[in-house]
């Protein structure tokens, strides 16, 4: 099956120099490129071991891969959710394995921390492998305090280390793993960080409406991106937890540009969203084409629209 890539998917693929990471903002392609580059390492991989927040994703990640290049041993490629590879862990060191994800990840935080004291040298990685991280922006708390024994581990020898997400986009309070990972890597390595350029997504409209929103609100990682996709309702995702006024206001004075009829959704990921409406429905009172999107878990790991939900904020 043959897929072609956009100049800047192609480039992130070719960039020889690791750790590399992907600015991957919305509609960019993302997993199409993590699924390439997956695909041009195994001739010189022995492991890999690829990181999602979510199952559904994992999963269809694995059968995009089957169906692009065929079967492939799940003990050379390992694709799963954080909690999935804790499992793995705990498996190899213990017999009991506690119920609930965060029981796990915990235990096997305490697993390798007790594994590195003991034995600073230990490396459970081959020295070719390869280690990619999705949605590396929601890394926080035990996530990111169990993703960094895999992450040290990828830096030494000939191992390959890969992030991919949006700083932009990150709806988690203190999940600032990933941005302060960026900034060293803006000091050390620049070069090193690449961003996908085009949103397939959305059109035009939103294209100019989120990079003006990402320059405004997020400068330090800012870039714009070119719309190839379908215009569409204008969608964005919030980061709920700071700078409401300032935000609504933005928003509130960007779209009295659109012409009447068109709309404009809030749209909250992985926030209360009682909590959120009770923030945002006052600030955007008098937005004539502004709604606010409750959302809900669709089995993906991200949210989707509950029409009796939406209502206009007039």
């Amino acid at each position: 099956m043959s897929v072609s890539l956009d100049e800047s998917q192609q480039a992130f693929i070719d960039h020889p120099s690791y750790p590399k990471y992907a600015i991957a903002g919305p509609g960019s392609g993302k997993t199409e490129t993590l699924l390439h580059l997956v695909i041009d390492q195994i001739p010189h991989s022995t492991s890999m071991t690829v990181v999602m927040f979510n199952y559904a994703p994992c999963e269809k990640f694995k059968t995009r891969l089957t169906q692009l290049n065929g079967p492939y041993s799940p003990y050379t490629i390992n694709i799963g959710t954080i909690h999935h590879i804790a499992r793995g862990i705990i498996a190899k060191a213990s017999s009991v394995c506690p119920e609930g994800p965060s029981e796990q990840l915990k235990q096997a935080i305490q697993i390798l921390a007790y594994v590195t004291a003991q034995h600073p040298d230990y490396n459970p990685y081959p020295d070719n492998s390869i280690l990619i991280i999705d949605e590396a922006q929601d890394l926080g708390d035990d996530n990111a305090k169990f993703m960094s024994y895999l992450i040290h581990w990828h830096k030494q020898g000939n191992r390959k280390l890969v992030f991919a997400g949006d700083p932009r986009q990150q709806v988690k309070e203190g999940a600032t793993f990933f941005l302060d990972t960026l900034r060293h890597a803006k000091m050390h390595h620049p070069n090193n960080i690449l961003n996908l350029k085009y949103n397939y997504r959305h059109g035009e409209r939103m294209c100019q409406f989120f990079n003006k929103y990402s320059q405004h609100f997020f400068p330090e990682f800012h870039y714009d991106q070119e719309a190839r996709g379908d215009e569409g309702e204008i969608i964005t995702h919030i980061c709920e937890y700071r700078d409401h006024v300032r935000k609504c206001e933005f928003i509130r004075e960007e779209t009295r540009r659109y012409e009447p009829g068109s709309s404009f959704i809030l749209h909250p990921s992985y926030i209360d969203t009682s909590a959120t409406r009770r923030i945002y429905e006052p600030l955007l009172r008098g937005s004539d084409h502004t709604r606010y999107m409750d959302s809900g878990k669709n089995g993906e790991g991200g949210t989707k629209i509950d029409e009796k939900k939406d209502y206009l904020c007039t």
